[in-house]
């Protein structure tokens, strides 16, 4: 339990990296990373059949070439890489992907800045 609150602690310092579909560009640039309107917080389904369903939340990286990597294979969206200023937001390792963590609060548009287009 320590070791997981001393990932959070450390990982809440950093600056981390963010991909989106170029689509969310605009509303990203208004609203900032919201994952209840970008990604909507709809319930997850009683019976996921085997699906390991991810928690609702902004998923970030730490490296941007780990951001980068997510989003090949992804169809035919074009995607955007944001840097994202985390300090002072409580940060959960994502336990899906080992290279990534999400937040549960809207991160302002203040705190990110645009660093590869789509």
């Amino acid at each position: 339990m320590k070791f997981s609150l001393w990932l959070e602690t450390r990982a809440s310092k950093k600056i981390m990296y963010h991909a989106a579909p170029i689509s969310k560009r605009a509303s990203i640039l208004k609203h900032g990373l919201n994952f209840h309107i970008h990604f909507e917080d709809a319930p997850k389904p009683r019976n996921t059949r085997g699906v390991n369903w991810a928690p609702r939340g902004n998923y970030l990286s730490e490296r941007m070439n780990d951001a980068l990597i997510y989003t090949q294979g992804r169809g035919t969206d074009r995607y955007d890489i944001w840097r994202v200023n985390v300090e002072g937001f409580h940060l959960f390792p994502d336990k899906a992907w080992h290279k990534g963590w999400y937040c549960r609060k809207v991160i302002p548009p203040e705190n990110l800045k645009l660093v590869v287009k789509g």
